[in-house]
């Protein structure tokens, strides 16, 4: 049976996606904003079922706290996986920054982003994607919370470098997603061929993100890579060039 495919977009260029991957990417959604959705279901049981000041309180908090995820979460997908969200006429540096710091701040992690010197070329829309989806690779590392270090350096005329450093106890990826993160672009390109590609395992919703963010290092330009030391520490890095 024929497959039908999508595409993500690169400039002057496009890399056609089985649609299996856009598929995996709805469930992987549907996975990390389960556990939120649920927390405000529950609280809105507790008020309904209770008329304990008490309860009401430890329910408006368990509410609360859970919207502020969903928001947080939905609002880096958004444009880590979509279309939309980043205004090119503004500071996209800035918004990155700000949506990643509201991420990251419902969590025990912590972020360390130093703010950029005066005269560093800001990023573009597609390497702005680059580095969110190479955020959640290495904040989904920290398995037990840490630190979130960021680093987007000039490189002159090599481009830009940029930098996501998870460090923390037993930080690590797995790795099916370090393959998934490296492979070659036809074999993460479709859903079930990740292994025609020589890795040897077929997407799965899990891995998905690690195969978007391969794609979208390709639409800009860079290689993407992926360090886990074994010691608490995962590091991912991309080389954008100026024309992205």
């Amino acid at each position: 049976m024929a497959r039908v495919t999508g595409w993500v977009q690169r400039r002057g260029a496009a890399v056609k996606i089985d649609l299996d991957v856009a598929q995996l990417l709805c469930s992987r959604l549907c996975h990390d904003l389960v556990g939120p959705v649920g927390a405000v279901n529950v609280g809105v049981e507790m008020l309904e079922e209770t008329g304990r000041a008490d309860t009401d309180a430890e329910a408006l908090a368990m509410l609360g706290r859970s919207a502020r995820q969903v928001k947080a979460a939905l609002a880096l997908y958004r444009i880590a996986f979509g279309f939309g969200g980043l205004s090119e006429d503004g500071d996209i540096d800035g918004q990155l920054r700000e949506i990643v710091d509201t991420f990251v701040g419902h969590g025990p992690v912590t972020l360390d982003w130093p703010l950029p010197e005066p005269e560093t070329p800001g990023l573009d829309v597609v390497a702005g994607k680059l580095l969110l989806n190479m955020v959640l690779l290495g904040h989904g590392a920290l398995i037990r919370g840490g630190t979130l270090g960021i680093r987007i350096v000039d490189l002159g005329d090599d481009g830009r470098g940029l930098a996501v450093i998870a460090t923390g106890e037993r930080a690590r990826l797995r790795d099916e997603l370090r393959n998934a993160a490296t492979a070659p672009v036809a074999a993460v390109a479709t859903a079930a061929s990740i292994a025609d590609g020589g890795v040897g395992e077929a997407l799965t919703a899990y891995t998905v993100q690690a195969a978007l963010t391969r794609l979208l290092a390709d639409a800009a330009g860079a290689e993407l890579e992926v360090t886990d030391t074994g010691q608490g520490e995962v590091r991912i890095a991309a080389l954008v060039g100026k024309s992205v």
